[in-house]
């Protein structure tokens, strides 16, 4: 295996074998921190990440150390300080696969984004739930239920069902031939009968008629409330607060308004249960969904930035095959990856365009990562 040595001028050289490499250090022309990369790839990396010469460096930094002042020792302790404290900050984290540079398309960008989007909204929907389930409980504590006389002022009594009237059949009786009696009274006696008969069956279309009549007065009225509840009025001209007696009797429903005028409060209904209804404050109800908005802003946030920071990735980068670097392809950690998401939402409108031009978006820039495709080939350890 042959290796590119680049100097403190930036000048390269090579490719030398392992042989040549090691000699080179115990010559100190290459030390852990000099850059070198592998003659078939173009990633660099530090020569003390190479294995093979771990003894060697040993040797040379015991040479260093002995031959050094005091003065290069203490800078000598607070680089070592340094470069420890950076390995063990890159082992907190989940960072560990690095690519060589293969930039993510604008289309898996989207994607990536409308799925950790889905995920938000889920979220979104639960917080808001709760906070319409605490606004309605709210609504239901501070309506007053002490205004009954008002109702009836204002009509809001149920009106009775009207209830047809039947008259009860009469029974009848039906008329028998007397036997052994003249031939004259037995015809008198049924025409008598077929004239009972047919009154009485006249007497019974009359009743089914007005029967149906009135089911179907009945039926009318209903539907006529109906209508009116569905309407959802508004009182925009009240002098005094919602009560709980002012529910869908008086054509209210959930979202109607009612305008206190003397106070000059807007009042909601989130429930119109007959003589349990309950109104809230626009006020506190545009309050609560603020609260709800905050939250829901704050999750967001907290869900980029931890993923990003500790996985390089959110869900959907990691579904979609992407994940976030700094420009030289090392970590991205906790407060780039929060104005990273922070960009993201107030100029991420402008990635599609200039992501197909520069690779990147502007937020990209400003924060300085990169999104990469992990297929790209990865750096040989």
């Amino acid at each position: 295996m042959n290796f590119i040595i680049r100097d403190i001028q930036g000048t390269e050289h090579g490719p030398i074998d392992e042989e040549t490499i090691a000699k080179w250090v115990d010559e100190d022309r290459v030390t852990p921190e000099t850059p070198v990369r592998n003659s078939l790839l173009k990633t660099w990396k530090a020569a003390g990440d190479l294995n093979f010469l771990q003894e060697r460096f040993q040797e040379q930094e015991k040479r260093r150390t002995e031959a050094e002042t005091s003065t290069q020792k203490s800078t000598r302790t607070l680089k070592d300080v340094a470069r420890s404290f950076k390995r063990s900050k890159e082992s907190e984290t989940m960072f560990k696969h690095k690519h060589i540079p293969e930039y993510a398309n604008t289309g898996r960008r989207i994607l990536a984004f409308v799925y950790d989007m889905v995920i938000v909204f889920i979220v979104g929907i639960i917080i808001f739930s709760g906070g319409m389930y605490y606004a309605r409980e709210l609504a239901v504590k501070q309506t007053n239920n002490s205004k009954k006389e008002l109702a009836e002022q204002d009509n809001f009594a149920p009106e009775e069902k009207i209830k047809p009237k039947v008259k009860a059949k009469k029974k009848i009786k039906s008329k028998q031939p007397v036997k052994n009696e003249k031939k004259g009274k037995e015809n008198l006696a049924e025409k008598e009968g077929e004239a009972a008969e047919k009154a009485a069956k006249e007497e019974i279309g009359i009743t089914e008629k007005y029967l149906t009549e009135a089911a179907d007065k009945v039926n009318t009225a209903v539907k006529e409330q109906e209508k009116i509840y569905a309407l959802h009025e508004d009182n925009l001209t009240a002098v005094y607060p919602p009560y709980t007696y002012a529910d869908e009797r008086g054509g209210y429903g959930v979202s109607s308004v009612w305008i206190d005028t003397v106070s000059n409060e807007k009042y909601v209904c989130l429930g119109a249960d007959q003589s349990n209804a309950c109104w809230i404050k626009v006020s506190k109800l545009s309050m609560i969904f603020t609260w709800c908005f905050v939250i829901l802003l704050g999750i967001t946030l907290l869900y980029y930035g931890v993923t990003l920071g500790y996985f390089a990735q959110t869900y959907g980068m990691w579904f979609w095959g992407i994940f976030i670097a700094r420009k030289n392809i090392t970590e991205a950690y906790y407060f780039r990856t929060f104005i990273w998401t922070l960009f993201m939402f107030t100029m991420g409108i402008l990635m599609p365009f200039l992501n197909y031009i520069f690779h990147r978006g502007l937020h990209d820039m400003l924060s300085g990562v990169r999104i990469i495709k992990v297929g790209g080939a990865t750096r040989e350890e």
